[in-house]
């Protein structure tokens, strides 16, 4: 009886604080987790919206490419205590969600990547092999996160994000004022589209009436000449679906 009288003391006396110390294994300790930060979408006249996207476009058109290749920078954000050492994460290719090749489109991901200590958003380099996409119109890379004893993932919605990356001119924001007359997207479209309009500064909202003219003009070009698409070898065409 006597032991059980002093077991509950001593009970007691934890729960009060007076001679035992915590547990470590109570202790709410976050080690952290981390996902993708996704770029937000652009509105027609170039701002950032309030709505996210899941995929980033990149083109290396007209950079300066350093022995054929260049490095996109894709952003990471932590979940969690900022600590002041580092900690790594790891990002896979899912290969078969992708139509670039690791090793030959891009350089074969690192097996692990450090978050440096006391920040909320680091990053890691994508490298871009220019040389192997320099004749093909758009490669696309779907990345994941996966945990480490460091860091797990966060949010499943944000543990992804594809990647689709080009040699050739990006689709600028104004295309859809012409998608109605030419169709999908093309280099070579855009190129004739310059060209007749006379300038790259397009405005299809507050010219829409020359824009649609310079539209037509595009289509019939492309109607009455034979353009080869130099990424299928097929006629390319201003088909609007």
């Amino acid at each position: 009886m006597n032991r059980i009288l002093f077991i509950l003391v001593m009970v007691a006396a934890c729960f009060l604080g007076q001679s035992c110390d915590q547990d470590p294994y109570f202790e709410f300790k976050d080690a952290g987790k981390v996902y993708f930060k996704y770029p937000k979408q652009r509105t027609a006249w170039g701002t950032e919206s309030n709505y996210f996207v899941d995929s980033i476009v990149y083109s290396l058109h007209g950079k300066e490419l350093h022995n054929d290749k260049d490095s996109m920078w894709i952003k990471v954000e932590i979940m969690g205590a900022r600590e002041d050492f580092d900690r790594k994460y790891k990002v896979v290719a899912i290969a078969d969600s992708s139509t670039a090749k690791e090793g030959v489109d891009f350089e074969k991901l690192l097996d692990t990547y450090t978050f440096r200590s006391n920040v909320g958003v680091d990053s890691f380099a994508l490298v871009i092999n220019g040389k192997a996409i320099e004749n093909i119109f758009r490669r696309s890379l779907l990345l994941k996160l996966e945990p480490t004893d460091d860091l797990g993932v966060a949010f499943v919605e944000f543990s992804t994000l594809r990647v689709n990356f080009s040699a050739y001119r990006l689709q600028p924001i104004w295309w859809n004022g012409f998608e109605f007359t030419v169709g999908a997207y093309h280099p070579l479209k855009y190129d004739k589209i310059v060209e007749i309009y006379g300038s790259e500064e397009i405005d299809p909202y507050g010219n829409a009436s020359y824009c649609t003219y310079v539209g037509n003009m595009v289509k019939l070009y492309f109607e009455n000449n034979v353009i080869i698409d130099p990424f299928t070898g097929e006629r390319l065409l201003c088909n609007v679906n």
